[in-house]
């Protein structure tokens, strides 16, 4: 190990939870650190995936997309390839809001719509444009990376670092509790996963 290289990242939350977004991202610098490839912040991270995916997608499509060269199925085979894992990369660790997996659908099916090359007068539902695409809404690619990555860390070994954190989150905490709303937490989002499963 390189300790030259070694980067300690404190991981703190903001003291008041009446903050506003922008003061809270000031105060909580860790949202913005960089750990294999993703943000320790969920909503910072998923606006960079965003941007990357919007910067891959562009890339292809002067290489590969056009509509006049290439078919519709072999250019949502090229973006499922290219552009979507890029998006999702590294997404079982994100405890996304409702309203944050919505905003991720939909720059999905914006994305979709340029593939097929769908403009402003003509319109297609979402549900025609996933059947067309023969895709289905992000939450379950999602939530599928969720249950795998839970999985990994229940078989792991004890002395883990995922399993460390996880087995410190469940022991009863002396701590005092936040004012206001609960975060939205990974161990929350994987609870409602397990409850809402059939």
């Amino acid at each position: 190990m390189n300790s030259s290289k070694t980067e300690l990242t404190t991981v703190a939350r903001a003291s008041t939870s009446t903050l506003s977004r922008h003061v809270r991202a000031q105060e909580e610098a860790w949202r913005n650190t960089k750990k294999l490839g993703s943000l320790l912040g969920d909503a910072e991270d998923v606006s960079r995936r965003k941007q990357f995916a919007r910067a891959a997608l562009n890339r292809m499509w002067t290489l590969w997309l056009r509509t006049s060269q290439t078919s519709e199925r072999t250019r949502v085979r090229l973006y499922n390839s290219y552009v979507l894992p890029i998006l999702l990369y590294n997404c079982g660790t994100w405890a996304l809001t409702k309203g944050d997996v919505l905003g991720l659908e939909s720059f999905h099916r914006r994305q979709l719509r340029q593939v097929l090359g769908i403009r402003h007068p003509r319109r297609i539902s979402n549900a025609a444009l996933y059947k067309r695409c023969n895709a289905r809404p992000l939450r379950y690619r999602i939530t599928k990376a969720r249950r795998v990555l839970f999985g990994q860390v229940l078989r792991g070994s004890d002395r883990n670092p995922a399993f460390m954190q996880m087995a410190r989150y469940f022991d009863s905490s002396t701590e005092g509790g936040w004012r206001g709303r609960p975060r939205t937490t990974l161990p929350t989002v994987l609870d409602q996963d397990l409850r809402n499963t059939k």
